[in-house]
């Protein structure tokens, strides 16, 4: 029985490695994975950014780290246009440790002051993607007695090596937002992943990784109590796969303060419900959201998911500031 069902989560185990890209359902919190273009978009001269995700515990454990670095470059040359760089590191691991996918890219960014009002970014990323495959991690009947029962330090005595892929990765975006007040803007925007859609020889099946499209866009508006309403919405698709979230945030800053409160729900169109609450604190942001499950299609017992979510922006010395801060439109 114990192997039955081991052989059932190492099936379902590579069906997730082989569908599921990198997702967060805080898609702001992550702005390097939502959207190249983002690079840069910062209210101040730079930024970092770490996201921990954990769903399917119930299930099979699925767990994502995110974090990322992005600043402003040659802003006392380049006057009202941004030149920006950073760079983004995303792993994701199955069941503990099972099976691991990596990424690390560098990323940047351009963005052409159209008017005073205008910004129209474009952001490349390139960088390595590995698929690491544990083999070793599993249980085998070798190492099971009758006494003690499992045993990981017995030799398993199976001939095989962990399975590791590595390939090059490149992703492109566009951003365009535009200040409608001094408390209000409107943005949109488009990516492609894995744009050249590289080769995946992982389990020597020679096959390519989708290329993924991603299309979001949104308003802020700022009332002068405080309170801001920021609807958006994203889609997602990739290969067969769809995906489309809707929601808003609100935000309430304290009167003269540079603090305050965040909340926001979307739904995930068919699947899930997506509830959100943070704190802002000067240049410090922190959230925690947790997906609720509305529709089990596939199997029972499925929960959903929680992030935590962590931004830090500031300005440098002898850094030119912007008029305006794009970063905090979302």
């Amino acid at each position: 029985m114990k192997q039955f069902l081991l052989l059932i989560v190492f099936l379902f185990g590579l069906e997730k490695v082989f569908s599921q890209d990198f997702y967060f359902s805080q898609f702001y919190s992550s702005p390097l994975t939502l959207n190249p273009a983002m690079t840069g978009v910062i209210a101040g001269n730079y930024r970092f950014s770490a996201v921990y995700r954990n769903q399917l515990q119930s299930l099979l454990p699925y767990s994502t780290y995110s974090g990322s670095f992005d600043m402003h470059l040659l802003r006392s040359k380049l006057k009202k246009d941004i030149f920006a760089g950073g760079i983004v590191f995303i792993k994701d691991e199955l069941a503990g440790g099972y099976s691991d996918n990596i990424m690390g890219q560098l990323s940047v960014s351009f963005q052409k002051a159209i008017g005073n009002r205008n910004y129209l970014s474009i952001g490349i990323q390139a960088g390595m993607f590995q698929r690491t495959f544990a083999l070793n991690n599993f249980q085998y009947g070798n190492q099971w007695t009758i006494l003690s029962g499992f045993d990981a330090g017995m030799p398993n005595n199976e001939n095989f090596n962990d399975m590791v892929t590595t390939t090059f990765d490149s992703n492109a975006g566009l951003l365009w937002y535009s200040y409608l007040g001094k408390k209000s803007s409107l943005f949109a925007g488009a990516a492609a992943f894995h744009l050249l859609e590289p080769e995946d020889t992982y389990l020597s099946q020679n096959s390519k990784i989708s290329r993924r499209m991603v299309y979001h866009g949104g308003v802020r508006m700022g009332f002068d109590n405080g309170y801001s309403i920021i609807p958006n919405v994203i889609y997602m698709s990739q290969n067969k796969a769809n995906l489309l979230i809707g929601g808003l945030n609100v935000e309430y800053r304290i009167q003269n303060k540079n603090y305050g409160l965040k909340s926001g729900i979307w739904y995930k169109f068919s699947d899930a419900y997506i509830i959100m609450l943070g704190y802002f604190y000067n240049s410090m942001e922190l959230y925690f959201s947790y997906d609720i499950v509305s529709a089990n299609k596939y199997m029972e017992g499925v929960k959903g998911g929680f992030e935590i979510s962590l931004l830090y922006s500031g300005f440098l010395r002898n850094f030119v500031q912007l008029k305006n801060n794009p970063g905090q439109q979302y």
